[in-house]
């Protein structure tokens, strides 16, 4: 994985752990998996997909890359 994607990992796991999440998760995931029973994090979800619009189902993809970068970090 490139520095970049590194950076960006560690920056939105960051910024979940601030908002009172897993350290080991991104913000997207949380999204995606916490949409499933919040209204506000359907909200969330949603605006976060529209920010990264060229990919289809952002925070739904994030979940499988979490998982694979958790993989790979152990």
């Amino acid at each position: 994985m490139s520095y970049i994607n590194n950076l960006a990992m560690a920056s939105t796991r960051l910024l979940n752990t601030l908002l009172g999440g897993r350290a080991n998760q991104s913000l997207s995931a949380r999204a995606y998996v916490n949409s499933q029973h919040s209204k506000r994090w359907d909200i969330a979800r949603n605006s976060i997909d529209k920010l990264f619009y060229k990919q289809t189902d952002h925070c739904k993809k994030a979940v499988t890359w979490d998982a694979q970068f958790n993989k790979r970090s152990d």
